[in-house]
């Protein structure tokens, strides 16, 4: 009886806690004329965003998008890159090698000891350096591509580019994978019944090599999806909010039917249903109401089911379509043609000329028929770049070369572009790959910080391992690197794998400095929005789900991993 008045005093009180604390924000909120709502997401901010898959979104949330992709953008790419460099250096810590080991043991002292802050602010000030190459110093370069080049801008590097084709392309591919997955895992199991030599590993990178060189001249056979999705996020579009509404609802209430379901089941036994102790009911208690309250919310909040649906119907019709859209019905008018027809400014503030829609009705073709490559979603995006006055006829023009270019091949070796922007050097966004100052002082930052702690672990895990191992391997002929990679680290990674995802989630949370630098990650454009909006508390919430979300999504990862990595006990 103790046990439920403390677990309903805890429940009231958190409730009665709500009930004080919500409104006394909202008075102090109303006190500073702020509201707090969530039109912002749909309404345009009016600001620029430095780089980013768009850097003049349309809305608020695709802004707030654009500042989530940036930091998975590190996140993901920091993550891979510490673990590689945290695993040398962890083994290097370990190596009999004096001068390997001392280098290894400094690069660790040093790095962690130090406050990542500083990091992200000497980086970020190494990349001054390249300042120093400006048009209107003797000798330095000048505007063309290069493979590799430095401006005050940026670094622009020579890269492989997705092109035209490479979404169809990556179904092949795709399709190469499950293949070879399967095909992997039975000549794994004959290797294992029979002992023959079956070179699974081989025989998988060959089935994956041979998918991908098939699709590089089929690809264009998936064309048809286009129109499939486009149909999908039609049907999206057309569902009624309160259709969702119902919907959402009516699986929050299953999901918790589910889960007390599957409860119940774990404690039943040949005898019947085992004894419920009291924490158990409290559990079933708590999971029947979060499922009432969260089906209520989806009922009585209409915005969450809207934005949904929209977010939906854009997805499919202004994003995953195009990239499937079939070009062999395209009339291909020429650009020189098209340019002068275009929507420009004349003296007097007056826009005559018309858009690319337009120009296609005229034409009487879709407009993404005018030019080969040409897509719905690129046409909505460059036409209202010239109502805004963002671009001008010539740019289209110079966009519209581009994507005539990329019509054909899944991928394209691309070169870096120097470009004259006012009276300094510019790296073009449309060739090869740009490194700003923000995301590389990031980047290297948290990835050498991250990596200084992963060697720790690394050398921990290894060490956690028996000497007898070692021996059994050496008194077997094998080298230290065989021995290493065969008998020890598999051991060691049961032991690393729990402390190492501690690590990617300090690497998650910790791009959140990019801020410091002007990186325009999350918060950075989370900070901008509030300033432009008055929605501060909106914003806070936005940034608590995102970090919450990816830190289990992050932990959901490694623990799966760590199951399939756990000693299988009778």
């Amino acid at each position: 009886m103790l046990k439920w008045a403390a677990q309903l005093s805890f429940l009231f009180g958190f409730i009665g806690l709500a009930a004080v604390v919500i409104p006394q924000v909202a008075d102090n909120l109303a006190g500073q004329n702020l509201t707090f709502g969530w039109d912002w997401l749909k309404g345009r901010l009016g600001f620029l965003i430095g780089e980013g898959i768009d850097t003049d979104p349309d809305t608020g949330g695709r802004t707030i998008l654009v500042g989530a992709v940036n930091t998975l953008r590190v996140t993901i790419s920091g993550i891979i890159a510490a673990t590689i460099l945290g695993t040398l250096i962890g083994v290097a810590r370990l190596s009999r090698n004096w001068i390997v080991n001392r280098m290894a043991n400094l690069y660790v002292e040093t790095i962690r000891n130090i406050p990542l802050l500083l990091w992200i602010f000497l980086f970020g000030a190494l990349f001054a350096v390249f300042s120093i190459i400006d048009p209107v110093i003797e000798g330095s370069i000048g505007p063309g591509k290069k493979f590799i080049t430095f401006t005050r801008k940026g670094i622009g590097l020579s890269w492989i580019q997705p092109w035209g084709g490479f979404y169809q392309w990556m179904i092949w591919v795709a399709i190469g994978g499950v293949v070879a997955y399967y095909a992997h895992k039975r000549l794994f199991r004959i290797k294992e019944e029979t002992g023959r030599t079956t070179h699974p590993n081989l025989a998988a990178a060959g089935i994956v090599l041979a998918a991908a060189v098939i699709g590089w001249f089929a690809h264009p056979v998936w064309g048809w999806l286009g129109h499939v999705f486009e149909f999908l996020g039609d049907v999206i579009g057309n569902i009624p909010t309160i259709g969702l509404q119902l919907a959402l609802a009516a699986l929050s209430l299953l999901a918790g039917y589910w889960w007390i379901n599957r409860f119940l089941d774990e404690r039943r036994t040949p005898a019947g249903l085992a004894k419920l102790t009291d924490d158990d009911w409290f559990r079933m208690i708590t999971a029947g109401l979060a499922a009432v309250i969260a089906a209520a919310f989806f009922i009585f909040v209409s915005a969450v089911s809207n934005s949904a649906l929209s977010t939906g119907d854009d997805f499919f019709n202004k994003w995953l379509a195009p990239k499937f859209d079939a070009t062999t019905t395209v009339i291909d008018l020429p650009i020189s043609e098209i340019e002068p027809r275009l929507l420009s400014e004349v003296p007097g503030d007056k826009r005559v000329g018309e858009t690319l829609a337009e120009i296609g009705r005229a034409e009487s073709v879709a407009p993404k028929k005018l030019v080969d490559g040409l897509t719905t979603g690129v046409v909505v995006e460059l036409d209202n770049a010239l109502r805004r006055g963002n671009l001008g006829p010539s740019g289209v023009a110079e966009r519209l070369e581009i994507i005539k270019s990329r019509a054909d091949n899944p991928l394209r070796w691309s070169r870096a572009e120097v470009v004259q922007s006012g009276n300094f050097l510019d790296i073009s966004p449309n060739y090869g790959i740009k490194i700003t100052r923000g995301f590389f002082a990031i980047w290297i930052a948290v990835t050498l910080y991250t990596a200084s702690f992963i060697a720790e672990v690394v050398r921990a895990g290894i060490l956690a391992v028996s000497k007898g191992q070692s021996e059994a391997a050496s008194s077997l002929g094998l080298s230290r690197a065989q021995a290493l990679r065969y008998i020890v680290l598999p051991q060691a990674f049961r032991v690393i794998f729990p402390p190492l995802g501690n690590q990617y989630l300090n690497l998650f949370k910790n791009t959140s400095l990019g801020i410091a630098v002007a990186f325009p990650e999350i918060v950075a454009v989370g900070v901008t929005t509030s300033n432009q909006t008055g929605q501060t508390v909106p914003v806070i919430l936005v940034w608590m789900g995102f970090y919450l979300g990816g830190s289990l999504i992050i932990s959901s990862i490694v623990n799966f991993y760590n199951r399939r990595l756990q000693l299988v006990e009778r």
